[in-house]
C-alpha cells in the first residue's frame, strides 16, 4: 500500500488541518496572518504533547511571521490556566440527527478497512451485506462506492476527488492511524462487526420512516433479526 503521496500531502492529521487553514488565508496581509495564527492555535490546543505542539508553533511562526511566544500565549488563552484542553479544533462530521459518535467511528473505520485492504472491499461487495445507501449516502456512501469500483485508489487520489476542505479533512481523518490486522480472521471480524453496527442503524432509521406500512415493518423486523447472523468471509473476495 503506497501512502507516500498522502504523507507528503499531510504528514499528520494536525499538519493537514493547519495546511487547510493556511489555504483559507492570505498570508501576505496582516489580517490574513492573524486569522491564520488564531485558527491554528485552536488546532494546536488539542494536542496533549507539549513537544509536538512546540514543533508546530515554530512552523506556524515562520509561516505567519508572528513570534512563537505570541502563539503560545494564544494557545494558553484557549486551554486555560489549568492546562486542560477546553477547546478542540472543529472536526468534520456527517453526523445526522440521532447518529452517535460510535456510529460515525464505525463508518470511518469501515472505510479505512476497505480502502486499505482491497480483499475486504471485494468480500463486502460480493456479500451484498452493505450498500452505499446504507452508509447514509453523502461522502460516506461515495467512498464505499469507490472502494467497490477500485479498492486500490490511494488516499491522495481520494483527496483529489473532493473539493471542499471539510471533505478532504474527513479523508485525512479516515487514514490517520492506520490499523493493521495480523490475520484474515481479524480483518473478517472487524469488517463484520462494523457492518452489523452500520446496517442495524440504517434498518432502524428505515423502521421509523416506514412505521405506517405494516408489510414494510414486518420485512424490516426480519432483516434486523437476520443481521445477528450476518457473516462476511474473506474467501468471498
Amino acid at each position: 500500500r503506497n501512502f507516500a503521496k498522502l504523507l507528503d500531502y499531510a504528514k499528520s492529521h494536525i499538519a493537514f488541518q493547519v495546511g487547510l487553514v493556511r489555504k483559507q488565508h492570505n498570508l501576505e496581509t496582516t489580517e490574513g496572518r492573524v486569522n491564520f495564527t488564531q485558527e491554528s492555535a485552536k488546532i494546536l490546543a488539542s494536542l496533549p504533547s507539549e513537544i509536538e505542539r512546540d514543533a508546530y508553533v515554530n512552523e506556524i511562526a515562520k509561516a505567519s511571521d508572528i513570534s512563537p511566544s505570541a502563539i503560545r500565549n494564544e494557545i494558553a488563552k484557549i486551554t486555560g490556566e489549568t492546562g486542560e484542553y477546553t477547546l478542540a479544533p472543529r472536526m468534520y462530521t456527517t453526523r445526522k440527527r440521532g447518529e452517535d459518535s460510535g456510529l460515525i467511528n464505525a463508518k470511518k473505520g469501515l472505510l479505512q478497512l476497505v480502502l486499505t485492504y482491497p480483499e475486504a472491499a471485494s468480500a463486502l461487495q460480493k456479500s451484498e451485506h452493505l450498500s452505499p445507501e446504507e452508509m447514509g449516502g453523502g461522502i460516506f456512501g461515495k467512498l464505499l462506492s469507490i472502494s467497490f469500483e477500485n479498492a486500490k485508489t490511494s488516499p491522495a487520489d481520494l483527496i483529489d476527488l473532493f473539493e471542499t476542505s471539510e471533505e478532504q479533512q474527513l479523508i485525512a481523518e479516515i487514514f490517520t492511524n492506520i490499523k493493521e490486522f495480523p490475520t484474515k480472521a481479524a480483518i473478517t471480524k472487524a469488517l463484520t462487526d462494523m457492518v452489523k453496527k452500520i446496517k442495524l442503524s440504517w434498518l432502524n432509521s428505515r423502521m421509523e420512516i416506514e412505521k405506517s406500512d405494516l408489510n414494510a415493518v414486518k420485512s424490516l423486523h426480519f432483516q434486523i433479526k437476520s443481521v445477528n447472523l450476518l457473516n462476511i468471509s474473506m474467501h468471498d473476495g
